[in-house]
C-alpha cells in the first residue's frame, strides 16, 4: 500500500557503475516546491521495493521541470535513475529513440546487466530476431536486471515526440512489470500530443491499477518569490519578484531565463521568445 516504506537491502559492488550517474543527479539545480508530487515518488519508491512496481506518467508544458522533478525524487532517495530521451527530428520522433538512449547509458553505467547486449544488437538490426517482440522481453530483461538489486527509477522521457514502437513498448512494460524493483516513469507534454489514437491510447494506460499520472502546473507563488532569492540573492527587490510571478507564471525554466534576460538587459528572453 502507500504507507509501506522500503525494506532495508544490501547495496552491491555491482551498483557502483550507477555511481556517475547518481552524482550528476545529486549536481542537479536548487529544487523548489512540489511536495506533492514528490510524496507521489515517495510512496512509488516504497511499493517498488516491496516487489509492487509502479508506472508514472508525468505531465507538463516545457520548462515546468517533469526531468528536475524526476531527478530529485530519485536523489532523496538515493537510488539509481536511468532516463532515455527521445529525438526530434525533421518533424518526427526516431524510431525507439527513448530505448536507444537508455540503452547507450545502461552499457556506460551498468555494462553487466541482463539485455544490454542483446538489445545492443536487436536495435543495430544485427540480432537473429530483430522483431518488436524480441526487442521488448529484451527490454523487459534489462529492467528486471537493472531492479535486481535494489530500487531503481527507470524512464523514457518525451513521449510526445515517440514514434508508435516507442507508445507500444511502453504498453508492453507497463502491463509485464510484475514485482521488479522498478519505478518506471515517462515524460511528455500532452498538449504535443497531436495523434487523437495516442492521447486515448495515454488515456487508457492512465486507468491501470499501476499507473499514476502526475500533472505539473505552475509553481505558487511563494515558490518562486524562494526560486528567485535563490537566483538573485537576499537583496532582490520586492518588485522584481512580482514581475517574475506575473510573467513566469510559476514555471521554473520561465523564472530563471527572466532573471537572466535581466541580467543580460535583454526585455524578452529569446528562449522565452522561441516558445
Amino acid at each position: 500500500g502507500a504507507g509501506r516504506t522500503v525494506g532495508c537491502r544490501a547495496r552491491p559492488a555491482r551498483r557502483r557503475y550507477f555511481v556517475e550517474e547518481m552524482e550528476q543527479v545529486q549536481r542537479r539545480r536548487a529544487f523548489f516546491g512540489r511536495d506533492a508530487e514528490l510524496a507521489v515518488f515517495e510512496r512509488a519508491i516504497a511499493n517498488a521495493g516491496e516487489g509492487a512496481p509502479p508506472v508514472l506518467l508525468v505531465n507538463g508544458d516545457a520548462g515546468m521541470g517533469k526531468t528536475t522533478l524526476v531527478q530529485e525524487a530519485a536523489a532523496r532517495a538515493g537510488i539509481p535513475l536511468l532516463l532515455g530521451r527521445g529525438m526530434h527530428i525533421g518533424g518526427h520522433g526516431l524510431p525507439l529513440a527513448p530505448l536507444l538512449d537508455l540503452v547507450r547509458r545502461a552499457r556506460r553505467l551498468a555494462p553487466d546487466a541482463a539485455g544490454v547486449d542483446s538489445l545492443t544488437a536487436l536495435l543495430s538490426g544485427s540480432g537473429d530476431d530483430a522483431g518488436p517482440a524480441a526487442v521488448f522481453e529484451a527490454a523487459l530483461d534489462l529492467m528486471v536486471s537493472l531492479g535486481r538489486d535494489g530500487v531503481v527509477v527507470v524512464g523514457f522521457e518525451d513521449l510526445h515526440w515517440a514514434d508508435a514502437l516507442t507508445w507500444d513498448l511502453v504498453d508492453f512494460l507497463v502491463r509485464n512489470l510484475v514485482e521488479e524493483q522498478v519505478v518506471l516513469v515517462c515524460t511528455y507534454r500532452h498538449h504535443d500530443i497531436g495523434d487523437a489514437g495516442l492521447r486515448v491510447r495515454l488515456a487508457e494506460l492512465g486507468r491501470l491499477p499501476n499507473v499514476v499520472r502526475v500533472d505539473l502546473d505552475g509553481l505558487p507563488a511563494d515558490d518562486v518569490a524562494r526560486h528567485v532569492v535563490a537566483l538573485a540573492g537576499d537583496a532582490v527587490s520586492p518588485q522584481l519578484v512580482d514581475e517574475v510571478i506575473a510573467r513566469g507564471q510559476g514555471n521554473p525554466l520561465f523564472t530563471e531565463e527572466l532573471l537572466a534576460a535581466r541580467d543580460a538587459g535583454e526585455q524578452v528572453p529569446s528562449l522565452l521568445a522561441d516558445l
